[in-house]
């Protein structure tokens, strides 16, 4: 319920504030407060039905004006830039072993495997008031560039450097989503797998 609340705040607010922006940039502004929206919707959610405390979504979305584009998340769902052969993660997950990797306490290989992986320190509807700390950022995209986006039951089973091979080898942005949900299933399926997959041309 709350990630289908999101998805649906998330498109109504971009569609509705797109004119806005103009040819002066601000689209992660604009991304990261159709995130924030989606958080106030959930929040209201919530208050108004008390069986369903609790509930929350992560997210990341992208806007895309080529050769201009932007893109905004809270909690642990990432955006990975594909740029020639180098593959390299745009977002920084909102996540208890994320922040124990920045403080030096543990490597990124072990935040892999660690107990806490799945706890979050930032998602739409976690609080009862207030923002939920959105992030955003600007890019450019040139010819053959690719964007993916994903939840986390993607890279929970799929390793950066299977992705890169994946998403290398693929001419169509369709397959090679198809194939990243194959291996994630095949990896284990532990969780629900989000894959969007957009190759600039």
């Amino acid at each position: 319920m709350a990630s289908g609340i999101a998805v649906k705040t998330i498109r109504d607010y971009v569609e509705s504030m797109l004119s806005s922006i103009g040819n002066e940039g601000g689209a992660p502004e604009l991304l990261a407060g159709a995130l924030e929206e989606a958080n106030t919707r959930i929040i209201e959610y919530v208050a108004s039905r008390p069986e369903s405390r609790g509930m929350g979504s992560t997210g990341v979305c992208a806007l895309i004006a080529p050769p201009d584009a932007a893109v905004a998340w809270v909690g642990d769902s990432r955006a990975y830039l594909m740029d020639g052969p180098n593959l390299r993660q745009l977002t920084r997950d909102h996540s208890l072993v994320q922040r124990l990797v920045e403080i030096g306490q543990i490597s990124a290989e072990e935040a892999r495997t660690h107990e806490h992986k799945n706890v979050i320190t930032r998602s739409l509807g976690a609080r009862q008031s207030g923002p939920a700390g959105a992030e955003a950022v600007a890019l450019k995209l040139k010819r053959g560039d690719k964007l993916m986006l994903c939840s986390d039951g993607l890279t929970a089973h799929v390793e950066d450097h299977q992705i890169q091979e994946i998403l290398a080898r693929h001419r169509d942005p369709f397959e090679a989503a198809r194939e990243l949900i194959v291996a994630a299933n095949t990896g284990g399926g532990t969780d629900n797998i989000t894959v969007v997959v957009v190759f600039a041309s």
